[in-house]
């Protein structure tokens, strides 16, 4: 007998021995871990919407309002580098899985797989902690004694054409303005809201690149800031600055943002800012208008000044131009999640402002 292969063939076997246990444990240690945080993502789900009010109030505004203060500071969006830090660290697990050789290749994937899954659902843990509680508020219309619910076609149809109306009357009175301008007067029509959040909107550091995904503008719940595309058109960025802000008060629901840019707006002063709350408010219920009665759409779009029209061509010709795959993907994952955030009718909740729009607008009688 060989006992120097005897010797070793027995020690390479307890070394083989030791390391599957120890890869036992990694697996079982990281399965632990995901199920203890698909319990706390449970858990803060059903707790939700018995401490909303609670966490807006004492939790997300005081961190707001130290986030706004701390990151308006810092000229570039801070909150774009952490997405990219988290896509970074994904990728690294991807591909260290993927260049792991030898014979436990395949425990090693699964290790690897089992990490980067307790990644994401700890982003989401955060997600959820930080902004997602507050999708569980009641929704601004109800906040606001607005009865949607009695709106008819006919009423819908009367503020398509009001606001045809004010569009054709704003026109002279618009003027483009800048990122700097816009975030003033609009920060200036939030003091009534929050008067200690200094709100603000920052170009985001990934450019016109938001446009290939059919994003305008979004709100970082990480760092608490409002990113918009720059190279949004001069009519629409107003708005969309509006809409960033609200969500940065902590209004969640994407229909509750719209009404909230829309009322701010035309509480203000300023002709440009109430220019874009209209046109956008416009195109939504147009949209709605439209799909009751598609040559009175036509007929009604009609009396609108060639301003505007020429407003809607260049919307359609960027539609065209950066229409890709990853404005499917996109839409498809947001529309996922904001279903999850209690938002049953996913991205088509946008056009729930035309009926709430109106309701406001009763309630303030600028409207019959």
């Amino acid at each position: 007998m060989d006992l120097h292969k005897y010797f070793l063939g027995n020690r390479s076997k307890s070394f083989c021995s030791v390391l599957c246990n120890t890869m036992n444990r990694d697996i079982r240690k990281e399965i632990i871990q995901i199920i203890g945080l698909l319990g706390l993502i449970f858990l803060v789900n059903i707790s939700a919407p018995h401490i909303a009010t609670f966490f807006e109030q004492y939790l997300f505004i005081p961190l707001q309002i130290f986030r706004c203060w701390l990151f308006r500071l810092v000229p570039f969006s801070v909150g774009d580098l952490l997405y990219l830090a988290a896509i970074i660290s994904l990728f690294y697990l991807l591909i260290k899985a993927i260049r792991r050789k030898g014979s436990f290749k395949r425990i090693n994937y699964l290790i690897c797989f089992l990490k980067a899954g307790k990644f994401i659902l700890l982003i989401n843990l955060i997600l959820l902690v930080l902004w997602g509680i507050n999708y569980e508020q009641p929704k601004l219309a109800k906040r606001l004694a607005l009865s949607t619910d009695t709106v008819s076609d006919a009423d819908l149809i009367a503020f398509d054409s009001l606001l045809i109306t004010r569009l054709n009357s704003l026109r002279y009175s618009y003027c483009a303005l800048s990122l700097a301008e816009i975030n003033q007067v609009a920060a200036a029509s939030y003091k009534t809201g929050q008067k200690k959040m200094k709100v603000f909107a920052k170009p985001t550091l990934m450019g016109n690149g938001l446009a290939y995904f059919g994003i305008e503008g979004y709100f970082n719940p990480f760092s608490g800031e409002a990113q918009v595309n720059k190279k949004n058109p001069d009519f629409m960025q107003p708005f969309v600055v509006a809409h960033e802000m609200a969500h940065q008060t902590g209004v969640a629901a994407e229909d509750d943002a719209n009404l909230m840019a829309y009322i701010r707006s035309m509480e203000s002063e300023n002709k440009t800012l109430q220019y874009s709350a209209c046109f956008n408010i416009w195109l939504y219920t147009h949209r709605r208008v439209f799909v009751i009665d598609s040559n009175l759409a036509h007929e009604l779009k009609a009396d609108l000044n060639e301003f505007s029209l020429s407003q809607l061509d260049t919307l359609r010709q960027r539609r065209i131009q950066y229409q890709t795959f990853l404005d499917d993907i996109s839409s498809f994952i947001f529309d996922a999640y904001l279903k999850m955030g209690n938002q049953k009718e996913g991205i088509g909740s946008y056009r729930n402002v035309a009926y709430s729009a109106l309701c406001w607008e009763r309630k303030k009688r600028m409207i019959p």
